[in-house]
């Protein structure tokens, strides 16, 4: 009988497979084995600027970097960050926004910096070495630079052959004996949002443009901004609240309510089934198949 193998787990579960034995892998049944959960997927990657990263020195420590949408806080910058250690002798540093003497590595702190950025998130054209640290004319790329010395501002760099880290988490893990103290990393955080956000704060912008196609069931969040565009397709609504003002020009079928509480301007026919309650509305052309209340 086979024994367990973790490696051969690891590969098989990054191909979508369970893993139930050892042997043969082309047996395994293909099922869901990676568990995410929605605040850690980033919604907003769309917005990572991919060439051009604006900071490399101490002058941006800390500062946000926007979004290609040249509104959106999309990452944060820290310079030499100075870690912490575990409090084991692991060779474990942690990423904290506060450094403290050291820390228990089972136990995630509350200050804890998380969700780094790497070179994923450039273009094809940098190279695998260009760091949060690189000076013109080299490229300044995500990836973090590691370095050690008695203040930040007298360093030595740190192979990246001498450690591993773990850019969702925020811990580094030395390969061998750290080569001083204290450890300094320099990188980016993304601070977009994520579908957690999404989910809770709704979304906000402008839309411009083409909409496409067939939408049934319930519009549900929080939004603002602005649509300007067409519409074509079937749009099925059971209710419809809005707060402000509705400008529209062509058909609108609605089954169901409509609470309207700024103005409606509609110079096509609205057809509804069911009652219409606003405080003020100007209609031309209408054809209203029940009572129109008027506030």
């Amino acid at each position: 009988m086979a024994t367990f193998d973790k490696s051969i787990k690891s590969n098989r579960l990054l191909q979508s497979k369970r893993y139930t034995r050892a042997n043969a892998d082309s047996q395994e049944a293909f099922t869901q084995v990676i568990d995410l959960g929605a605040g850690e997927i980033y919604s907003q990657v769309n917005l990572i600027p991919t060439a051009s990263i604006p900071y490399s020195s101490s002058a941006q420590d800390r500062q946000f970097g926007k979004g290609t949408d040249g509104v959106t806080n999309i990452s944060q910058y820290f310079y030499r960050l100075q870690l912490t250690p575990d409090d084991q002798g692991n060779n474990s540093y942690f990423a904290l926004s506060t450094p403290v003497t050291n820390a228990d590595p089972q136990t995630v702190q509350t200050t804890q910096l998380t969700n780094w950025l790497s070179n994923k998130y450039v273009n094809a054209s940098f190279a695998a070495t260009a760091n949060a640290e690189a000076q013109s004319p080299s490229p300044v790329g995500y990836t973090i630079a590691l370095s050690y010395g008695p203040t930040t501002s007298s360093v030595t760099a740190i192979s990246p052959n001498d450690y591993q880290f773990d850019y969702k988490a925020g811990v580094i893990q030395f390969l061998t004996t750290p080569p001083g103290t204290p450890v300094y990393l320099t990188g980016y955080r993304y601070v977009g949002r994520t579908l957690a956000d999404n989910a809770t704060l709704g979304t906000s912008g402008s839309f411009s443009g083409s909409f496409q196609g067939n939408s049934t069931g319930t519009f549900t969040g929080i939004g603002s901004g602005s649509f300007s565009g067409s519409f074509q397709g079937a749009a099925n609504l059971n209710n419809l609240t809005l707060t402000g003002s509705f400008n529209h020009t062509g058909s609108y079928n609605l089954i169901g309510n409509i609470t309207q509480t700024g103005s409606l301007n509609q110079s096509g026919s609205i057809n509804v089934v069911g009652a219409i309650i606003s405080n003020g509305i100007n209609v031309v052309d209408n054809a209203i198949a029940m009572a129109i209340a008027l506030g």
